[in-house]
Protein backbone atom coordinates (compact mmCIF):
# COMPACT_ATOMS: atom_id res chain seq x y z
CA UNK A 1 0.00 0.00 0.00
CA UNK A 2 3.05 2.31 1.06
CA UNK A 3 4.66 1.61 -2.80
CA UNK A 4 0.76 2.80 -4.19
CA UNK A 5 0.76 5.35 -2.53
CA UNK A 6 4.76 6.50 -3.88
CA UNK A 7 3.50 6.08 -7.24
CA UNK A 8 0.49 7.97 -6.82
CA UNK A 9 2.73 10.73 -5.73
CA UNK A 10 5.33 10.35 -7.96
CA UNK A 11 2.32 10.57 -10.30
CA UNK A 12 0.49 13.77 -9.13
CA UNK A 13 4.18 15.15 -9.02
CA UNK A 14 5.13 14.46 -12.85
CA UNK A 15 1.67 15.36 -13.72
CA UNK A 16 1.71 19.21 -12.24
CA UNK A 17 5.25 19.12 -13.83
CA UNK A 18 4.08 18.49 -16.91
CA UNK A 19 1.10 21.12 -16.74
CA UNK A 20 3.60 24.15 -15.34
CA UNK A 21 6.16 23.09 -18.64
CA UNK A 22 2.88 23.20 -20.94
CA UNK A 23 1.30 26.35 -19.75
CA UNK A 24 3.07 28.68 -21.97
CA UNK A 25 3.03 31.10 -19.58
CA UNK A 26 6.21 32.16 -16.73
CA UNK A 27 5.21 29.80 -14.30
CA UNK A 28 7.20 28.55 -11.56
CA UNK A 29 6.56 26.33 -8.50
CA UNK A 30 8.20 26.89 -5.33
CA UNK A 31 7.82 24.51 -2.28
CA UNK A 32 7.57 25.41 1.12
CA UNK A 33 11.26 26.01 1.96
CA UNK A 34 11.32 28.45 -1.04
CA UNK A 35 13.06 26.20 -3.08
CA UNK A 36 12.41 25.70 -7.04
CA UNK A 37 9.95 22.67 -7.78
CA UNK A 38 8.98 23.04 -11.32
CA UNK A 39 9.32 25.49 -13.58
CA UNK A 40 7.48 26.52 -17.63
CA UNK A 41 9.69 26.58 -20.26
CA UNK A 42 8.27 30.16 -20.60
CA UNK A 43 9.92 31.33 -17.01
CA UNK A 44 13.17 29.67 -18.24
CA UNK A 45 13.43 31.63 -21.67
CA UNK A 46 12.09 35.06 -19.55
CA UNK A 47 15.24 34.49 -16.78
CA UNK A 48 17.83 33.58 -19.78
CA UNK A 49 17.82 29.83 -19.02
CA UNK A 50 18.45 27.29 -21.50
CA UNK A 51 16.64 24.45 -19.79
CA UNK A 52 13.73 24.66 -17.24
CA UNK A 53 15.42 22.11 -15.10
CA UNK A 54 18.41 23.72 -14.29
CA UNK A 55 16.74 25.37 -11.42
CA UNK A 56 15.23 22.84 -9.96
CA UNK A 57 16.14 23.06 -6.19
CA UNK A 58 17.20 26.52 -6.41
CA UNK A 59 16.01 29.07 -4.03
CA UNK A 60 13.38 31.31 -5.15
CA UNK A 61 15.71 34.49 -4.31
CA UNK A 62 18.10 33.11 -7.52
CA UNK A 63 15.63 34.68 -9.72
CA UNK A 64 13.49 37.13 -7.88
CA UNK A 65 15.29 39.95 -6.22
CA UNK A 66 13.54 41.47 -3.24
CA UNK A 67 14.78 44.17 -1.24
CA UNK A 68 18.22 42.86 0.00
CA UNK A 69 17.55 39.60 -1.74
CA UNK A 70 16.18 37.81 1.28
CA UNK A 71 13.20 35.32 0.08
CA UNK A 72 11.57 36.18 3.54
CA UNK A 73 10.58 39.30 2.76
CA UNK A 74 8.67 37.89 -0.28
CA UNK A 75 4.78 37.58 0.91
CA UNK A 76 3.87 34.81 -0.66
CA UNK A 77 0.43 34.76 0.58
CA UNK A 78 -2.04 33.52 -1.65
CA UNK A 79 -4.15 35.82 -4.22
CA UNK A 80 -0.72 38.21 -3.48
CA UNK A 81 -0.18 40.21 -6.53
CA UNK A 82 3.15 43.09 -6.14
CA UNK A 83 6.05 44.16 -8.59
CA UNK A 84 9.71 42.80 -7.86
CA UNK A 85 12.60 42.34 -9.66
CA UNK A 86 13.56 39.19 -11.27
CA UNK A 87 17.13 38.15 -12.18
CA UNK A 88 18.19 36.86 -15.71
CA UNK A 89 21.18 34.22 -15.80
CA UNK A 90 23.01 36.59 -17.47
CA UNK A 91 23.02 39.35 -14.02
CA UNK A 92 20.37 41.34 -16.50
CA UNK A 93 17.36 42.75 -13.79
CA UNK A 94 13.74 42.72 -15.25
CA UNK A 95 11.01 45.06 -13.88
CA UNK A 96 8.39 41.72 -13.09
CA UNK A 97 4.54 41.71 -11.73
CA UNK A 98 4.19 38.11 -9.79
CA UNK A 99 1.00 36.51 -8.76
CA UNK A 100 0.75 33.91 -6.28
CA UNK A 101 -1.57 31.22 -5.61
CA UNK A 102 -1.24 28.53 -3.00
CA UNK A 103 -1.60 24.68 -4.26
CA UNK A 104 -4.48 23.00 -2.52
CA UNK A 105 -3.51 20.67 0.18
CA UNK A 106 0.38 21.40 0.04
CA UNK A 107 2.31 24.29 1.57
CA UNK A 108 3.58 24.63 -2.36
CA UNK A 109 3.08 27.74 -3.53
CA UNK A 110 2.46 28.77 -7.63
CA UNK A 111 3.84 32.13 -9.02
CA UNK A 112 2.99 33.25 -12.52
CA UNK A 113 5.47 35.76 -13.78
CA UNK A 114 5.09 38.83 -16.12
CA UNK A 115 7.89 40.93 -17.68
CA UNK A 116 7.14 44.71 -17.14
CA UNK A 117 9.74 45.25 -20.03
CA UNK A 118 7.56 43.84 -22.49
CA UNK A 119 4.42 45.94 -21.39
CA UNK A 120 7.15 49.35 -21.82
CA UNK A 121 8.20 47.49 -25.09
CA UNK A 122 4.07 47.99 -26.19
CA UNK A 123 3.58 50.97 -24.58
CA UNK A 124 6.80 52.53 -26.55
CA UNK A 125 5.49 50.85 -29.89
CA UNK A 126 2.21 53.12 -29.16
CA UNK A 127 3.49 55.77 -28.46
CA UNK A 128 6.09 55.98 -31.60
CA UNK A 129 2.62 55.11 -33.77
CA UNK A 130 1.05 58.01 -32.09
CA UNK A 131 3.84 60.31 -32.86
CA UNK A 132 3.46 59.20 -36.52
CA UNK A 133 -0.04 59.71 -36.90
CA UNK A 134 0.64 63.31 -35.38
CA UNK A 135 3.40 63.58 -38.07
CA UNK A 136 1.18 62.85 -40.75
CA UNK A 137 -1.85 65.46 -39.07
CA UNK A 138 0.92 67.78 -39.31
CA UNK A 139 1.70 67.57 -42.58
CA UNK A 140 -1.65 67.56 -43.50
CA UNK A 141 -2.54 70.90 -42.07
CA UNK A 142 0.65 72.26 -43.16
CA UNK A 143 -0.72 71.59 -46.79
CA UNK A 144 -3.57 74.12 -46.09
CA UNK A 145 -3.31 77.63 -47.79
CA UNK A 146 -5.29 78.88 -44.38
CA UNK A 147 -4.12 79.36 -41.06
CA UNK A 148 -5.39 76.47 -38.70
CA UNK A 149 -4.92 75.65 -35.34
CA UNK A 150 -6.10 72.64 -33.02
CA UNK A 151 -7.30 73.35 -29.59
CA UNK A 152 -8.34 71.18 -27.13
CA UNK A 153 -11.18 72.01 -24.60
CA UNK A 154 -9.73 74.69 -22.27
CA UNK A 155 -8.88 76.51 -25.63
CA UNK A 156 -5.33 75.90 -25.57
CA UNK A 157 -3.79 75.35 -28.58
CA UNK A 158 -2.45 71.81 -29.39
CA UNK A 159 -1.17 72.08 -32.82
CA UNK A 160 -0.90 74.97 -35.78
CA UNK A 161 0.26 74.83 -39.16
CA UNK A 162 3.37 76.61 -41.28
CA UNK A 163 0.35 79.42 -42.64
CA UNK A 164 -0.80 80.51 -39.07
CA UNK A 165 3.19 81.20 -37.99
CA UNK A 166 3.10 83.37 -41.73
CA UNK A 167 -0.06 85.55 -40.85
CA UNK A 168 0.15 85.93 -37.13
CA UNK A 169 4.21 85.94 -36.89
CA UNK A 170 4.70 83.81 -34.17
CA UNK A 171 6.28 80.91 -34.33
CA UNK A 172 4.67 77.45 -33.91
CA UNK A 173 6.57 77.01 -30.58
CA UNK A 174 5.46 80.09 -29.17
CA UNK A 175 1.96 78.79 -30.41
CA UNK A 176 1.84 75.60 -29.00
CA UNK A 177 0.47 75.60 -25.32
CA UNK A 178 -1.24 79.31 -25.33
CA UNK A 179 -4.62 80.39 -25.43
CA UNK A 180 -6.25 80.48 -28.76
CA UNK A 181 -7.35 84.43 -27.45
CA UNK A 182 -4.02 85.14 -27.57
CA UNK A 183 -5.15 86.16 -31.74
CA UNK A 184 -8.53 87.01 -31.07
CA UNK A 185 -9.91 90.36 -30.86
CA UNK A 186 -11.93 89.43 -28.08
CA UNK A 187 -12.31 85.81 -25.79
CA UNK A 188 -13.88 83.47 -27.25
Amino acid sequence: QIVALEEKVKHLSATQDAIVRASGQSLVVVDETGRIASMSDGASTMFGFEHSDSLIGHHLNTIIQEGNGIFGSVDLSDGNQREVRGIRDDGGVLDMEIGISSIQDTRDVAIMAKNNSQRETEELQRYRELQSNRGIVLGILDASFHALFVINEACMIQMVNTKSSEVFGWSKEEFIGRNINMIMTHDI
